[in-house]
């Protein structure tokens, strides 16, 4: 697959082979008009979020050996507008490899976007980057299977894809790598189709009281926890589980969403009215 020379992989200034990395990267741009047509192609080492215009469009790259980098393509017509518009990219970079993942010792982030035929814009030291603050490299990996825990600090969450937002501070992206190179040698288009997500609500949510015993598994401090429920919560009568109890200061509240069926995606969770010092576990069953 050819990807045009200006595109090149790039990554934020902190050292290769760090582990543990949640990089941001920004890129704002203008166009004359609304677009006839526009093309995305993007591929990162090792995952990637895209969101444009403050829109979430994707995730991926589709699974793949680096000598063989897949290359995604979106078509994003739809959302580019005349004037000021922004291409935000979230990456996470575990830093070694795993049973869905070959670590080669290089991250990296790799676009263009064409527009009405033209290239207009492609991966290189003018997009800005930022290591994510709200996350911590400094965790435990609890299995050979996937990736570590996520251990995120919601205080220092920003609204970093919002068009407005300051990134003034943020330093310029360092390019590692030209097409072509090591560890990159070779690309080609995804041979699937992009998946469709959909909104999943669950068929049935429980809550209950308990204690929760400290466990460097989160995993498993959650699955005790509710071995050792001490009381049910009454549940309001809401079906998708938006709605919960109330919990007091001192509560601990578990809760089991139940999918009806076997699933293969992502939790998404919303909370409100937080107070300070709240601490969230999450585990997949």
């Amino acid at each position: 697959m050819k990807i045009p020379k200006a595109a090149t992989w790039i990554w934020t200034n902190s050292p290769q082979g760090s582990r543990e990395q949640y990089v941001r990267f920004r890129n704002r741009f203008q166009l004359d008009k609304k677009p006839d047509s526009a093309k995305i192609q993007i591929s990162a080492d090792s995952r990637y979020r895209l969101y444009i215009n403050e829109s979430y469009v994707a995730f991926g790259p589709s699974r793949c050996y680096p000598h063989h980098q897949c290359i995604d393509e979106h078509d994003v017509t739809k959302i580019l507008q005349p004037g000021n518009n922004l291409i935000a990219v979230f990456v996470y970079q575990p830093g070694y490899s795993h049973y869905s993942y070959v670590h080669r010792g290089q991250s990296g982030l790799l676009l263009t976007l064409e527009v009405d035929g033209r290239q207009t814009l492609a991966s290189d030291s003018s997009w800005k980057s930022s290591l994510d603050p709200g996350f911590s490299s400094d965790i435990q990996r609890i299995s050979i299977y996937g990736a570590g825990q996520e251990i995120r600090d919601l205080r220092y969450s920003e609204r970093w894809i919002d068009l407005d937002f300051d990134d003034a501070d943020w330093e310029a992206a360092s390019i590692v790598a030209s097409t072509g190179e090591l560890p990159w040698i070779e690309t080609q288009t995804s041979p699937l189709k992009n998946l469709i997500e959909t909104i999943q609500h669950p068929a049935r949510v429980s809550a209950n009281f308990g204690p929760l015993t400290p466990d460097f598994d989160p995993h498993q401090e959650i699955r005790s926890a509710f071995l050792h429920a001490t009381s049910e919560a009454a549940m309001p009568a809401v079906k998708d589980g938006s709605t919960l109890p109330s919990v007091e200061k001192e509560d601990v509240l578990l809760l089991c969403y139940d999918m009806g069926h076997s699933l293969v995606g992502s939790a998404r969770l919303l909370f409100q009215g937080a107070r300070g010092g709240e601490n969230v576990l999450v585990s997949y069953l």
